[in-house]
This record gives C-alpha cells, sequence and structure tokens, in this order.
C-alpha cells in the first residue's frame, strides 16, 4: 500500500482501517428476494416506514445487509474459461508485470 501511496504522492505512512470489510460480489440464491432488499418497490418502502420508528439506522443496515448476504453466492470462474481470459489478456499481463516490476505469473497460472 506504501508504494501505491507514494506513486499518488500521498502521505505514505498513512494506515487505513482495514478492519471492517466491505460488501463482497456475488450472485443473488433468489432474484425476487435480492429484488426486495435492493430495489424500490412498495412493500420496501412500508417496511422501512415502520422500522425507522423503533429500529436505527445502523441496525436496520445491518440487518439489510445480513441478509443480502445470505441470499448472495459466489459464482465460480470454469477452467476453460480461465484459461481463455488468460490467453486474451496474457501479453496485457506480461506488459503490466514489466510496467510495475512486479512478478504477474501467478495471474498467468491455469
Amino acid at each position: 500500500m506504501q508504494d501505491l501511496f507514494r506513486f499518488v504522492e500521498v502521505d505514505d505512512s498513512f494506515v487505513p482501517n482495514m478492519s471492517q470489510r466491505g460488501r463482497e460480489g456475488g450472485l443473488p440464491k433468489n432474484k425476487t428476494l435480492n429484488d426486495l432488499l435492493i430495489k424500490p418497490n412498495p412493500l420496501r418502502s412500508s417496511i422501512a416506514s415502520v422500522m425507522k420508528l423503533i429500529v436505527p439506522l445502523q441496525f436496520r443496515q445491518k440487518i439489510r445487509n445480513d441478509m443480502v448476504k445470505k441470499n448472495t453466492y459466489k459464482a465460480q470462474l470454469s477452467p476453460e474459461a480461465r484459461n481463455k481470459l488468460i490467453e486474451i489478456y496474457r501479453s496485457d499481463i506480461l506488459n503490466l508485470q514489466e510496467l510495475i516490476d512486479r512478478d504477474l505469473s501467478h495471474w498467468l497460472k491455469s
């Protein structure tokens, strides 16, 4: 991280708080439930208006985030797709490796 901070010309002694993780990507197990949790809709609005009266914001957000997380799974990249992407981006990976002077050979492994 310090290399990155120096590169963008900010204080390289800065230590970010990494104790909390952001949302991780994934695909919904149940699209209907996901739409109810994420997209604006009448049911969500009516539940939210009641919840606002009795549940503090941070707890409402935690409940929603937990429900979204429980309804999410990580998609797996097939070995065939990975190999195809490696071949498509091989020259770019090698050029980047040269540019940043770092070993990226693990990106090229199947």
